[in-house]
């Protein structure tokens, strides 16, 4: 019988002390991972239009402590990047949506110290990890279920519920009515800027659903009978209760240090590690990548992208765009360019996606892929990428986020903004040293100035 009691226990009773120093360090680098990607967010078209949303849901009223607009605004703005984190066994970005909820809140209420958010960070990447792995979010993608979207109320239930300091059977209560607010996103649904503002949406539900329970409002357990059938979904719901706390799950998911589908990353490092400026497109007669079978129809796209999301899962033209301009990869708001447009289709007409069976049997553990480049002189090159650069399993470096946001960040990338980008970095990896620290709303003003919001 599936419940969610030893996991709202969990959640309740962990305390700071309770937590090593590396698990801490790890909460303060996915803070400063996810704010950069926040900024970039809000620059994007889709960012654009989350803004413009605010003012209007905010008009006459005090916007900063407006906790849901703020939630579904800086939710959907992270998320539009592709650039924030994400566990790949359960397929959820995991900081787009906990971040953002967590800061939101603290920000509102000018008692929650910065230990206490750090808490409710590791609670909620907890939540989400374990309820994607439990509906098998890395399989169900390709059957047209968004993971991050089923997952996003009950994970940020379980961030807002520590926030507020709820009881565990307070918190119970909150996971489970979060639950029945979550949905599988129609098949319809195709403009990414109506999907991030779906995510925001579903994040600011866990919000709600805590606020319920702490209201007295209760639902019986029965949602976990019919949670997977409702939503279409296989549910393995004892995965949720499977001894929590003694393994949180924060420092497992992948950082991505430009923007890409993360199962194309895998691809375009073993190709950057093939090519160099000696080289050029014409040099190059014939790319072979490798990649699990799974989402071979998702980044199998050999036509010229027409929208910046096309352009972000294309494996053929991200390889392009590598060997064409390669500076372009770190170009979040990039749209596909006009310019060498005919020598990168050329190129990317040269390009195969081909499924691999022994990196489909890995699949979801690893998505890592085998890419060879045939020269026109006669040579080849081969290399093989099973855990990309700021994968889970590699050590993920303070130093590497800072050079990651410098590149990405478009005030940065252009030579202005450092000195707010730099105040980021130190505030975040002060976050919590000091009992009674409280930078939550510092955080997002900063993101708010780097990002030209008022």
């Amino acid at each position: 019988m599936a419940t969610v009691t030893a996991l709202a226990n969990a959640i309740a009773g962990l305390s700071f002390s309770d937590l090593d120093d590396d698990l801490i360090e790890s909460a303060r680098k996915r803070v400063f991972d996810t704010l950069g990607a926040t900024a970039v967010g809000l620059h994007t078209e889709e960012g654009q239009q989350l803004r413009r949303l605010f003012v209007r849901m905010t008009a006459g009223i005090d916007a900063t402590g407006n906790i849901i607009e703020n939630i579904r605004l800086y939710v959907g703005a992270t998320r539009a990047t592709e650039i924030d984190d994400i566990d790949i066994r359960s397929c959820t970005t995991v900081g787009s949506v906990i971040v953002p909820v967590a800061l939101a809140i603290a920000a509102a209420r000018s008692d929650v110290p910065d230990r206490t958010v750090l808490l409710s960070i590791i609670c909620g990447y907890e939540a989400m990890i374990r309820l994607g792995r439990a509906i098998d979010g890395a399989e169900i993608l390709y059957r047209g279920v968004w993971p991050t979207y089923v997952t996003a109320p009950f994970a940020a239930a379980a961030a807002a519920a520590k926030l507020l300091e709820l009881d565990a059977r307070t918190t119970a209560q909150a996971l489970l009515m979060a639950l029945s607010r979550s949905t599988s996103l129609p098949s319809g649904t195709r403009g990414l800027a109506h999907r991030q503002y779906a995510l925001g949406c579903a994040a600011a539900e866990g919000y709600v659903a805590c606020q319920a329970a702490a209201s007295g409002f209760t639902l019986d357990d029965s949602i976990l009978k019919t949670f997977g059938r409702v939503i279409g979904v296989p549910f393995d719901g004892p995965l949720l209760d499977d001894d929590p706390g003694n393994d949180w799950k924060i420092a497992e998911p992948d950082v991505k240090y430009f923007a890409t589908a993360r199962q194309a990353l895998a691809g375009i490092e073993a190709f950057l590690q093939l090519v160099s400026t000696d080289n050029t497109a014409d040099d190059i007669e014939q790319v072979i990548v490798w990649i699990p079978s799974q989402y071979q129809d998702m980044i199998d796209r050999p036509n010229w992208p027409i929208s910046r999301l096309e352009s972000l899962l294309s494996q053929q033209y991200q390889l392009a765009l590598a060997a064409v301009k390669p500076e372009q990869l770190y170009d979040t708001c990039r749209q596909p360019i006009s310019d060498d447009r005919e020598t990168m289709l050329s190129l990317m007409s040269r390009i195969s996606i081909v499924s691999d069976p022994g990196l489909t049997r890995s699949f979801p553990e690893q998505w890592g892929s085998r890419v060879t480049v045939k020269w026109r002189s006669g040579t080849e090159s081969s290399a093989d990428i099973m855990e990309p650069f700021g994968s889970g399993k590699r050590d993920l470096e303070w130093l590497s986020l800072v050079r990651k946001l410098e590149r990405i960040i478009p005030e940065v990338r252009h030579g202005e903004g450092v000195p707010d980008l730099q105040k980021l970095y130190r505030e975040c990896r002060a976050m919590g040293q000091i009992a009674g620290g409280r930078t939550a709303a510092g955080l997002l003003s900063k993101i708010n100035l780097m990002s030209d919001i008022n």
